[in-house]
């Protein structure tokens, strides 16, 4: 068969081809999925029926998650709005709630809603096997237009994983349930105090 670059012998070929294959693979690992802990809690202790709302993302670059290395930045792999939603639904009804989804606060109803607004997701790799994610999250519950709790949640986890190729998926799915998990108690205890059983 015939090189399409006569000139060059097939070995540098094979190199280029070496390399070019390497920096695909570097580019595509700095694509982080969002992913969320398969274990949830199985205490049926919330028993009303709510809706949850989209949360929005209000961080100033949307599709940047933080610093892999000197030259690149790590991205979501999907809407980081989407993923905090679908982490306060799923934590939600683990603990019995009946969830329904709407896809903004307009469409939602009267009953008891919950909202968020995302203000920090940041992820970086600290060291050679070490990442640190650190999340801003407001969490808003409603009932009826009336505001029972209002609160914005923080945290910060940063720990060595060895030879995890999900290592960023991990930390900030561990990171993300910390805080929705302070939230969704919250939450839980003001609809307890709002309309007891």
């Amino acid at each position: 068969m015939k090189s399409l670059f006569p000139h060059f012998p097939s070995r540098v070929h094979a190199v280029a081809l070496l390399l070019l294959l390497a920096l695909a693979g570097c580019a595509g690992s700095s694509v982080v999925p969002l992913t969320y802990p398969a274990k949830l809690s199985d205490v049926p202790w919330c028993r009303w029926d709510m809706t949850i709302a989209a949360f929005e993302d209000q961080r100033p670059s949307p599709q940047v998650l933080g610093t892999r290395d000197e030259t690149s930045a790590y991205s979501p792999g999907s809407d980081v709005g989407d993923w905090a939603t679908r982490a306060l639904l799923e934590e939600m009804k683990s603990r019995g709630c009946e969830c329904a989804y709407a896809s903004s606060l307009k469409t939602a109803g009267q009953g008891f809603v919950a909202s968020g607004q995302i203000l920090e997701i940041r992820l970086d790799k600290v060291g050679l096997s070490t990442w640190k994610t650190q999340m801003k999250i407001r969490y808003v519950l409603t009932r009826g237009g009336d505001q029972l709790y209002a609160a914005t949640h923080t945290g910060v986890v940063e720990r060595p994983i060895v030879l995890k190729d999900d290592a960023p998926s991990q930390i900030l799915a561990e990171g993300l349930q910390d805080i929705t998990t302070q939230a969704v108690e919250a939450m839980i205890a003001a609809m307890e105090k709002e309309q007891p059983f």
